[in-house]
Parts: C-alpha cells; structure tokens; sequence
C-alpha cells in the first residue's frame, strides 16, 4: 500500500510578522497546533508574538482542503503518514 504525507505537514501557512514583516512559511500542522491550543505565533526573526486568530478564516480554509485531499487519499487506498513517522489514523 502505498504510504503518503499527510497534507497538514505538506500545505504551508505563509505568515507574515504584525511586528517586523518577516515572512515565514509554517507547516499546516504547527500552525493548527498553536490555533487549536490559543497560543500565538512567535516570529524567528524579532521574537514579537502575535495573535493567530485575525488569521482563523484562511487556517480553517487551509484546514478543510487538507482534510479533504487525505480523504481522498486514503479512498484510493493510501495509507497517511505524517513527518515524525507516524500513521494518521
């Protein structure tokens, strides 16, 4: 059976720093992790932390594509895996 990476470690989140504007592309699946628990985003370059949820439409947008595109996945018989080598159920 084949073994494919799941698309919420394959689809980017590209945010953008509210502080300094440094542009920075995060895996799907940090992103959600951080939304999910209310914790912000901290930027690589200046530290700033910002607020992910102005961003809620287009991570839930990002979110129902990649759970679709696993569905359909998984429908041809796909098994899903995520980057830490892990089966996603």
């Amino acid at each position: 059976m084949p073994r494919t990476v799941t698309m919420f470690d394959q689809q980017l989140f590209h945010f953008t720093c509210e502080n300094c504007g440094e542009k920075e592309p995060m895996m799907l699946s940090r992103v959600l992790k951080r939304f999910d628990s209310g914790e912000g985003w901290r930027c690589a370059a200046c530290e700033h932390v910002s607020d992910l949820e102005p961003h809620r439409a287009e991570i839930e947008k990002l979110r129902d594509i990649a759970s679709e595109l696993d569905k359909q996945a998984r429908e041809r018989g796909e098994d899903i895996w995520n980057l830490e080598g892990k089966r996603v159920p």
